[in-house]
């Protein structure tokens, strides 16, 4: 069995498919930071040092096995000179989303191309980095 037949099993069983389509906001925002990052054209180090803290903190929040604080993101959006954006609930903004419970329901045919739209979506236009904007493709000066 190769692994898209395992996973395409996998995805037949509610609690599997449950999990696997969980959102995952330590991920989300783990991603965002190190985008931001990236984008401003710096080093892990650099930005802890200018947010004063370690390497290590930095690689901890990128890593998406940790949760940092608003504190903690209101620091490093002041290391990038820029301001932290509110985050939004979704149903605030219109968008009604669909349910983890519902998606367990879907079959992995229609899972799969819900999955793809969303990562198309998600590419035309970058969430993860909307948390932080303002000067957005500007480096951090020295």
């Amino acid at each position: 069995m190769n692994l898209k037949d395992l996973k395409k099993e996998l995805l037949q069983d509610p609690g599997f498919c449950k999990e696997y389509y969980k959102k995952d906001l330590k991920l989300d925002i783990a991603l965002m930071i190190e985008e931001a990052r990236i984008v401003r054209g710096v080093t892990q180090k650099e930005l802890a040092i200018k947010m004063g803290t370690k390497q290590t903190a930095i690689s901890r929040a990128e890593s998406g096995d940790y949760l940092p604080s608003l504190s903690f993101l209101q620091r490093m959006a002041k290391a990038f000179k820029t301001d932290l954006a509110v985050p939004k609930f979704a149903f605030l903004e219109g968008k009604q989303g669909i349910s983890v419970d519902e998606i367990a329901k879907l079959d992995p045919a229609t899972l799969e191309a819900a999955k793809l739209m969303k990562r198309n979506a998600d590419s035309s236009i970058s969430a993860p980095s909307s948390i932080f904007y303002r000067n957005e493709f500007t480096k951090i000066k020295s």
